[in-house]
Formats: structure tokens, C-alpha cells, sequence
């Protein structure tokens, strides 16, 4: 009896996931903290592990390494591209506000970066403004003073990223858009699992934590804890890598110094394509606010950005073929 029973509720799971799954990313997820894991709400009460979102291949969800993570595919119009680049936004630790983001990546992609496909996610322990969370530590969350570049995050953000590549094989260029701390885990991936995305467009970045830290008397070294800074791995950066490093003139959090240090230390390394820059603003960018010049100004950075990196990868696939 018990066996039958066990089965039922098999049955009972895979059909409400699978419910969720037709849904799609108009679905409120609405999740329930947990001890050990987030639990879901679907749309008509039913709960159920996050982990179980990715296991049924609901939209929305992507598996990350050991994690479970919700994502959105922003809308854009590719049909007329011969070839595509991906772009994924690696928040801060402050959190995401995605709905901004999207309008400001839809923008991009309709007026300036015609062949580019944006992609938002959340790292874990966040939320998504639409309720959607996946699973993770939330300790690092807005108003903890933790940096959360932890092995851990870093890991699951490189294989989120590894999981998006292998659900778009046609897209064959992914660079990482980072903000914040966001920005260290992105220029981390970079030297850390080389060759896994081609580049990094990388805002306000604290990417030498010890001498962010040296900067703000308020904080402690448990601040950072097992963080792992980017700039400990500038070496590994291939280098034919695109990174743009960028920090507001006004930014009260990370010193545009942090960048110039960074840069010059991937230059050392032989990085060829590496731009550091400012521009007027501080650290928490509201992209969605399309007529802000400080909105325009990134823009211009990701357009020049993107036009770089396709030319780096067009040059390359020119070279594989003189070579064969």
C-alpha cells in the first residue's frame, strides 16, 4: 500500500510541474522559505521543491551545478542574424531589479545590438521580481555586510552559464554583464574556467576585495570571508578576451582605482582587449530608465562592447579557416 501511495504522489508531482511547465514565465512563483531548501507554490497552491522545477524542466528554471536557479530569456528579435552573441547579467549582492534590467536589455537589443540575446538570472538565495527563487544560501542577501563572491556562487554562476550554453549550441560568443559584485564573480569565471565565455562587460566592480576593503573602515576581514577575488587570477584570462571594466565618477561603494588596478593587471597579464572607464553615476545603475544620460552613456560602452567582441570572434573564425 504504501508503495502505490509513494507512486501516486510521483504521479501527482510530475503532472503539476508539468502544468507549471505550459504556464511559463507568466507564472508568480510564490516561494515559501525553508530550513534547508525553498519550496514552490505553483500557480493553483501545489508545493514542491525547487530543485524539482529543473528536475521536470519547468520554464524558467536551469540547473547551475548543485543548484536550482529561475533565469528569463529577455525578448528579442533575431531572425535576421547570421550569427548571435548571449549575454548573461550577474547581479550584485544588493539583488536584481530585473524588471528594469529586461526593459533595458530589450532596448538594447531592438535600437543598438540587433544580433544579441540577453539573458537575466538570479544567484542563489535571490529572488526574481516576479516571485520566482531558486534554491542556495540566502545569507547573502541585501542588508547582510557578506560579499557573496563565495566558491560557491562563483561555481553555480559558471555553470549556469554552461547550462545556457548547452540549451543555445547556436549561439557560439556568451560574455558575462556584471554588476557590482557581480562584476568580481564575472571577471573570476573568467580566469577560472578560461574560455568558458569570451568576455566580461563589467560595472562597478570590486574585483581586489582586500583593497576594497582597505577602503571601507566599516566592514571586517569576515566581510569578505572565503570571497574570491578576480583579480587573483588575471593570468588565466585568455587572451584574446574582451573585458570592459567600468565604475561611476560618483560611485561612494567601489573606486573606479579598483578597475585601473584591475586592468592594468590584465594587461600585464597580455590581455589584448581591455578597456577600463567611467561614467556619471553611482554604484546601483536603474538601466530601465531608458532617458537617463547615465543609461545612454552604458549604452554606448555596451555598444561599442558588443561590436568588439564580434569582431574578435569574426576574426578568429576567419583564422580557423585560413588554417585549415
Amino acid at each position: 500500500m504504501k508503495r502505490i501511495i509513494s507512486a501516486l504522489a510521483v504521479l501527482v508531482t510530475a503532472a503539476t510541474l508539468s502544468a507549471c511547465q505550459t504556464t511559463g514565465e507568466g507564472v508568480a512563483w510564490d516561494l515559501v522559505p525553508s530550513k534547508n531548501q525553498a519550496v514552490s507554490t505553483g500557480p493553483n497552491g501545489e508545493k514542491f521543491p525547487v530543485h524539482a522545477l529543473c528536475r521536470a524542466g519547468v520554464k524558467g528554471f536551469i540547473q547551475a551545478g548543485n543548484e536550482c536557479l529561475p533565469f528569463t530569456e529577455v525578448a528579442a528579435d533575431l531572425g535576421s542574424c547570421d550569427t548571435v552573441t548571449g549575454y548573461v547579467f550577474v547581479h550584485g549582492d544588493d539583488g536584481i531589479g530585473d524588471k528594469w534590467v529586461n526593459k533595458f536589455f530589450r532596448y538594447m537589443n531592438t535600437e543598438r545590438t540587433p544580433c544579441a540575446q540577453y539573458f537575466t538570472m538570479a544567484r542563489p538565495g535571490y529572488p526574481l521580481m516576479d516571485g520566482r527563487q531558486g534554491s542556495g544560501d540566502q545569507r547573502y542577501r541585501i542588508g547582510s555586510t557578506q560579499v557573496g563572491s563565495t566558491p560557491e556562487k562563483v561555481y553555480a554562476v559558471a555553470m549556469l552559464l554552461q547550462s545556457l550554453k548547452q540549451k543555445h549550441p547556436e549561439i557560439k560568443t556568451w560574455s558575462i554583464i556584471g554588476s557590482s559584485s557581480g562584476s568580481n564573480i564575472g571577471g573570476r569565471i573568467l580566469g577560472q574556467y578560461p574560455g568558458l565565455a569570451q568576455g566580461g562587460f563589467l560595472l562597478s566592480g570590486n574585483f581586489d576585495l582586500q583593497a576594497w576593503l582597505d577602503m571601507h573602515p566599516e566592514y571586517t576581514a569576515t566581510s569578505i570571508g572565503n570571497s574570491l577575488p578576480a583579480i587573483d587570477v588575471v593570468r588565466n584570462v585568455p587572451k584574446d578576451a574582451v573585458i570592459f571594466a567600468l565604475t561611476g565618477t560618483s560611485d561612494s561603494n567601489t573606486d573606479i582605482s579598483l578597475a585601473e588596478s584591475y586592468g592594468d593587471a590584465l594587461t600585464s597579464a597580455g590581455v589584448q582587449h581591455v578597456r577600463v572607464g567611467t561614467f556619471a553615476g553611482g554604484h546601483n545603475l536603474v538601466l530601465g530608465r531608458l532617458d537617463n544620460p547615465t543609461t545612454q552613456k552604458v549604452a554606448g560602452y555596451l555598444t561599442e562592447y558588443d561590436q568588439l567582441l564580434r569582431k574578435v570572434a569574426q576574426d578568429q573564425a576567419s583564422q580557423q579557416a585560413a588554417n585549415k
